[in-house]
Order: structure tokens, then C-alpha cells, then sequence
């Protein structure tokens, strides 16, 4: 499986994966836990989840050990069974990232062309489209909807409104930094990156 990077965070790694595989690939040698195999059954008849879902899972086992597993906890958020600390995947077309903290974290990944035209006025506030510091073209929407996914996933809330809850305070372009304010909780730091037409943010350490 080609990994294309691995940055260490803190404590924890952010892997990024090229997906090339086919799905009898990912499957050889992998053995899937009961609740693994149950959720691959009813993602069997869609081969594009199908081989997202068996990358990230080769991935927990590379990178955490091969008796780690995973299941998803009552919000639908992916753990680890078998192995202390927190997951969160992305993936867009053909990569997978997956990052790993001893604590909460949050990571989200997407295609710098997509558009993003139907969605902006759901997810980005005026204050934001303001920003002296923002990125310019289409990767501004990119940027702002991987640190808002990212920030949701960190936070684990349900039902946050995009503009309401989450806001971009701050846009640091020299160090791919950003700050985001979710409710009434302290400024969360995040990192971004730009690479082969996507963008990926994910938080930074407290």
C-alpha cells in the first residue's frame, strides 16, 4: 500500500494514503474483527466505500498493530478496539488520511476542484468571505469546509450549524495555520495543506 506521507503530531501521526489498491488486495492478509466484518457486509455492494473503508482499516493495522480494530461509538465516529487513544478518517477520490491522537482530534480531506458553489452560503459567513489573510480561489472553500469537518469531528457535537457554531477567526497562510472558534469553547488551532489538488486540515496540538 503506498503511503504517501506520515507527519507526526505531538504525540500522535496523520497518515496520508494514495488508494491503488483493488479490493482483493486490501483483503489479503486482513482479518476483519465480528463487528468489522458485519459493517463490511452491508457495504459490500458499493465498491467505492467499499475500498475507502478496507484502506483506512489496513492502515489501523500498519500503523497501530495487527491486533487493532475498529468499530464506530453511538454518533457514528470511528474507536479503536484493542488500542488507547482516537481516531478520525477522511478520504476524497483516491486518498485516505487517517489521524491518531492519545486525545480527541479531527482531520477532514477534499478535492480542491470540487464545487462548492450550492453549498457556500450554508458554511461560510460573511465575516469569513472578509478574511484579509484568505485563500485565494476555489481553495479558500476547500480550506473553510475541511476546518469546519475537522472541527466537528474533533468536537463530536451533534446538530452544529456550520456558520452558527463553527467560525474561522483567523487565517495564518505563511505557517498553514488557522483558528477556529466552535460555541463557546477555546479557539481551536488547526493545520493545513495543500498537495496533488486537495486540501487537508487537521487539529493541531492545544
Amino acid at each position: 500500500m503506498p503511503l504517501w506521507n506520515k507527519i507526526a503530531v505531538g504525540e500522535g501521526f496523520l497518515a496520508i494514503w494514495r488508494r491503488e489498491e483493488s479490493t482483493l488486495q486490501l483483503l489479503d492478509g486482513l482479518t476483519l474483527s465480528p463487528a468489522e466484518q458485519a459493517y463490511y457486509e452491508q457495504i459490500a455492494h458499493q465498491p467505492r466505500r467499499r475500498k475507502e473503508w478496507l484502506t483506512w482499516h489496513r492502515m489501523i493495522r500498519e500503523f497501530l498493530g495487527a491486533g487493532v480494530s475498529a468499530d464506530y461509538d453511538a454518533t457514528g465516529r470511528p474507536i479503536l478496539v484493542g488500542y488507547p487513544g482516537f481516531i478520525t478518517v477522511s478520504h476524497a477520490r483516491d486518498w485516505v488520511a487517517l489521524y491518531w491522537q492519545p486525545h480527541p482530534c479531527g482531520v477532514d480531506l477534499e478535492e480542491t476542484g470540487r464545487n462548492f458553489d450550492r453549498v457556500q452560503a450554508r458554511y461560510i459567513s460573511p465575516a469569513e468571505r472578509a478574511l484579509p489573510e484568505a485563500v485565494p480561489d476555489n481553495r479558500f472553500y476547500a480550506l473553510v469546509w475541511c476546518a469546519k469537518e475537522a472541527a466537528y469531528k474533533y468536537t463530536g457535537i451533534q446538530g452544529v450549524d456550520f456558520i452558527r457554531d463553527i467560525q474561522i477567526l483567523h487565517i495564518d497562510t505563511a505557517a498553514s495555520k488557522l483558528l477556529v472558534q466552535i460555541s463557546n469553547l477555546t479557539p481551536l488551532p488547526l493545520k493545513y495543506l495543500f498537495f496533488q489538488e486537495h486540501c487537508l486540515v487537521y487539529t493541531a496540538e492545544l
